[in-house]
Order: C-alpha cells, then structure tokens, then sequence
C-alpha cells in the first residue's frame, strides 16, 4: 500500500466505524426528529467517505458525485422530511414491533452477519474494499429492519433511505476497481426516489383512502 492510501485509508476507517454507531443509535431513539438527524450525519459520513476515495484516487468524478450527494441527502431529503414532520398531524415517537433495546441488538448482529459474510466472499480483498462492502450491507440489513419492524409510514420511509445508503456505500467500494459504478449508483438513486414517492402515495391511500391533498388538509384542519 503506498503511503498516498494510507494517508486516506485511516479517514475513510473512522467515517465507517462512526457510519456503524450512527445506524445502531438510529434504531434505539424515540423520537422522529433524532432520527431524521442521526440519517443526516450519516449521510454525511458517506459523503465524506465518497470525497476522501476521491482525493486518494485523484478522481473528478467522486469529488463531484460528493458535491451532488452532499445537496441531495444531506439537505433535500432532510428538509423534506422535517417538513413532513411539521406538517403531518401524527405522534412524534416511533412505534415498533419490539422494544428498542432489543432493535438495537438485532441491529448489532446485523452487522455482525455482514461482517462475516464479506471476509467470506471476498478474503482476497484489501481491507479497506471489504470494510466498506461491510458497513454498505451492514446499512441495507438495518434499512430492512427498519422497514419490517417500525410501524409508521414515515419511519418505513426513513428505513428505505438508511438501505439506499447502504446500497450508496456499495457502490464506493466498487470506486476501488471500476469508477463508472459510481455513474450507475446516481442512476439507482433516480430509481429509488421514485419508489419512494409510490410508496409514500401507496401508504396514504392505504390509511386515508384517497391521495387527494384536499382531503387531506381537511383531515389536518
């Protein structure tokens, strides 16, 4: 490893350890609001994890996908939801299938599994691919569980953006032999917001019978 790297690589092992803690702090907190900033700074660990692979690759095309990841995850989609949060008449604690702490534990072997079965797959890679490739399942096993056991439409919301992280976090592992992934990772993202969009939709008709905002607002009012 050429010290160029490794002066990169310590960076990029912090940003992920704290990416982990984040996750696991996300499926133990009550309110909605904290979860909506504890996914931010997350957001933002990728952000800083995608522009130091840049700097250590010297490559024009992560510091940009960064710059775009930076707008869209750690500003749009935050404020959106906390809009939504001020808006939407609803309780503002989340409601699960099990007790958080117990969340919190499954969420921690989780990681665990992921962990296990990247060293599996890949025990020839270095270590910085597989600990990114670790933390990206480790986000899409967390964003599922979010999804399977947290009852509230916006909380489900939330859990699909975690998995489009860890799916985010993927795809920087991949910037370590094919950088054209990352060109293919902005197109996943357009797909994804526009299934986020038919879910939500789906979610409102389902409780409210209608996706009509009039009838919503009067339901506010």
């Amino acid at each position: 490893m050429t010290p160029h790297i490794e002066f990169w690589s310590s960076p990029i092992d912090y940003v992920m350890s704290i990416t982990l803690v984040l996750a696991v702090l996300l499926l133990g907190v009550r309110k909605l609001k904290t979860r909506v900033l504890l996914f931010t700074l997350q957001s933002l660990g990728l952000v800083l994890a995608l522009t130091f692979i840049g700097l250590m690759h010297h490559s024009e095309q992560a510091l940009w996908v960064a710059g775009c990841t930076l707008v869209g995850k750690c500003i749009v989609i935050p404020w959106v939801l906390t809009q939504v949060l001020r808006k939407v008449r609803m309780k503002k604690e989340v409601e699960s299938i099990y007790t958080l702490p117990t969340t919190m534990l499954l969420g921690g072997g989780l990681i665990l599994l992921a962990h296990y079965l990247t060293y599996l797959l890949f025990p020839h890679e270095g270590h910085l691919f597989n600990e990114v490739f670790s933390v990206g399942v480790s986000l899409v096993f967390i964003g599922l569980l979010i999804m399977m056991t947290f009852k509230k439409a916006f909380t489900q919301i939330l859990g699909l953006y975690i998995l489009d992280n860890g799916i985010f976090c993927l795809t920087l592992a991949t910037v370590f032999e094919m950088p054209l992934m990352i060109e293919m990772g902005i197109l996943f993202e357009l797909l994804l917001g526009i299934l986020v969009l038919g879910v939500f939709v789906y979610r409102i008709k389902q409780s409210f019978d209608t996706v009509n905002v009039d009838y919503l607002k009067e339901l506010h009012d």
